[in-house]
Formats: structure tokens, C-alpha cells, sequence
């Protein structure tokens, strides 16, 4: 009994260690950002380039990560690829949903009450969906820092929507919040574990 239960504290810290690259929130700061460049100057194209993370992250994890950790399969309990492209998915899903509130804001097809709630509380709106998100990465992944992220998340609307700041401000605050955490953990990763030849970045 006692083994199983180092073993399972051992995978589940070699798991929390193998998800500290950085990566997921370097593609996470990518995506918001690229949504708060949409709202800023109103163009499509911006969409196209949030949903880029979710096919660059496997192909980054194995240049990155795997180098460091060998090429690790976790079991259904700790998770692995599987459930971070399911909270990309989910993050992406719920992007579709706010995309669809603000086509039936322009189109004024929604329920009159609604609109003027959503018009009215607009950021505190996003921040409402990217927490959710957030939260729900979290519960999926085991990730904690999504929930530090969920709590950024609602801080920088709820400000935001006091002030009466432009919308997209605060989105691009929060994006930008996370690359830099993104990028700093891909350093502390990367210098905690080089791989064999000594390149800090893969081969």
C-alpha cells in the first residue's frame, strides 16, 4: 500500500514538473492577446491566429520537453496531452461563445434584457467567460496556476469596468500577464533541466 502511494506521489510530481515549461501559457498569453488585437482594430484575421496555439503546442512539447523528460505517457488519473488540448478546446469553445454574444449585439437578435446587461457590463463580461475557462482548465489539467490566472482574470475586468476602460484593454493586460509567466517559467524550466547535449532549447 505504502509503495502504490509513492508511486503515485511520484507521478504526479513528475507530471506537475513535466507541465512547468511554460508552454500552455505562453500559447494561452498568445491566444488572448490575439483576441484583444481583434476587439482593438476590429479585424477577423486576429481570430485565425489565437486558434494557432492548439496546433503548435504537441509539436513544441516534443522539441521542448521531451528532450528533458523522455517521452511520458501519464494514466487516466494525472492526465496528459490529452487533457491540455481539452482545455485548449474549451478555451477555444467558449472564444466561439463570446464571438456569437457580440454578433447578436451588432445584430440586435438577442433578448432585449440580456443585451442591455452584456452592452452595459461588457468587460466585466469577458472576464467572466476567461475565468470560467480558467477554472475549468484547472479542473481538468491540476494546473493551479490556471486559478491564479482566473483570479487575474476577473481583478483586471472588474478594474477595468470601474474605470470605464476600452474593452479590449483589459483582455490584452491579461494576456500579456500570462506570456510573461509563460516565458518565465520556460527559462527556470529549461535551466533546471537541460537536456543531454547542453542546449537549453532542444534540438
Amino acid at each position: 500500500m505504502s509503495q502504490n502511494q509513492d508511486l503515485k506521489r511520484l507521478a504526479k510530481k513528475t507530471y506537475m514538473s513535466y507541465h512547468q515549461d511554460g508552454l500552455v501559457d505562453l500559447l494561452i498569453g498568445w491566444m488572448i492577446i490575439a483576441f484583444a488585437a481583434m476587439m482593438a482594430f476590429d479585424q477577423s484575421a486576429f481570430t485565425f491566429l489565437g486558434w494557432l496555439p492548439i496546433t503548435l503546442y504537441v509539436p513544441l512539447k516534443k522539441r521542448i520537453t521531451a528532450p528533458r523528460f523522455g517521452y511520458v505517457k501519464f494514466d487516466s488519473e494525472h492526465g496528459g496531452q490529452g487533457r491540455m488540448v481539452t482545455a485548449f478546446l474549451i478555451m477555444g469553445l467558449l472564444s466561439f461563445f463570446v464571438l456569437g454574444i457580440l454578433f447578436f449585439l451588432v445584430t440586435g437578435e438577442s433578448p432585449p434584457s440580456f443585451v442591455q446587461w452584456i452592452r452595459e457590463y461588457t468587460i466585466l463580461f469577458y472576464g467572466l467567460v476567461g475565468a470560467i475557462s480558467f477554472m475549468m482548465s484547472g479542473l481538468i489539467t491540476g494546473i493551479r496556476r490556471f486559478y491564479a490566472y482566473m483570479l487575474l482574470s476577473l481583478f483586471l475586468t472588474i478594474t477595468g469596468q470601474i474605470l470605464e476602460t476600452r474593452e479590449f484593454l483589459p483582455i490584452l493586460l491579461l494576456g500579456v500577464g500570462i506570456l510573461i509567466s509563460g516565458i518565465i517559467h520556460l527559462v527556470r524550466f529549461t535551466r533546471k533541466y537541460p537536456n543531454a547535449e547542453g542546449d537549453i532549447y532542444g534540438s
